[in-house]
């Protein structure tokens, strides 16, 4: 993973550091959300580290908790079919990342 570890995620997930049952299946959550966010940004990591104003050796919070939450979201729900009707959390994913997204006017467009 290039910005999530297991430490942090099983905070998020409140599992015991100790408990190492699922430690294989958080690391392919892990990557596939990383791989999610690089792809919905249209950025590369050092794309996100350098768009970082507290830490440029460090992907924004944000992006972060993003991340975290894709992770809780393939955690919890396992199966691409669900008996509940699903809803979005305003203020999500979304909420967190938009401003990261190429394209958006927050920040310049690199040249191609």
């Amino acid at each position: 993973m290039k910005w999530l570890d297991l430490t942090t995620i099983k905070e998020h997930l409140r599992i015991e550091p100790e408990n190492t049952q699922e430690d294989r299946m958080l690391t392919i959550y892990g990557e596939s959300a990383e791989k999610y966010v690089l792809n919905w940004l249209q950025r590369s990591v050092d794309d996100l580290k350098a768009m970082n104003e507290d830490d440029n050796t460090k992907v924004p919070i944000e992006v972060l908790h993003a991340s975290l939450l894709l992770v809780d979201l393939y955690y919890q729900q396992r199966s691409t079919v669900t008996p509940q009707q699903q809803y979005l959390v305003t203020y999500g994913f979304d909420g967190l990342v938009a401003e990261y997204r190429k394209g958006t006017y927050s920040h310049e467009e690199e040249e191609d």
